[in-house]
């Protein structure tokens, strides 16, 4: 998974479509809706970074593990190799929103995933 698919995710699984994040980030120099949004587009399609002040304002907006975020980056600038263990769906972690006693029956499926389906967008083909 790649740094921009790991936000797109999590946005997804918060139910949240680009325009949503967008409107409630807010940029400098002063963005119109529809730039922000294809901002965002392009930064989930890894066709650029996003910048540290990037990803605290949608940390603000979407729950993200900023360490799975960085070894995803890392692996991507090719410096690191440690994969993350991530929600093949959601990609939350188990250290994220799931309570401790939620167990996970598959390294690569949340138990709200394989409880309720994955959410809308998220879906994989195993």
């Amino acid at each position: 998974m790649t740094p921009g698919e790991y936000l797109r995710r999590r946005r997804l699984s918060e139910h949240l479509t680009v325009e949503d994040v967008a409107g409630r980030i807010h940029s400098w120099p002063r963005l119109g809706l529809d730039e922000r949004a294809n901002w965002i587009r392009q930064i989930e399609a890894d066709v650029v970074p996003a910048t540290f002040g990037t990803i605290a304002a949608i940390g603000h907006i979407v729950p993200i593990d900023a360490q799975a975020l960085a070894a995803l980056d890392a692996i991507r600038l090719g410096i690191g190799e440690r994969v993350p263990q991530l929600c093949a769906h959601c990609a939350i972690t188990p250290w994220q929103v799931i309570p401790s006693h939620a167990l996970w029956s598959r390294p690569d499926l949340c138990p709200v995933c394989e409880k309720h389906g994955p959410p809308p967008g998220t879906e994989v083909t195993w």
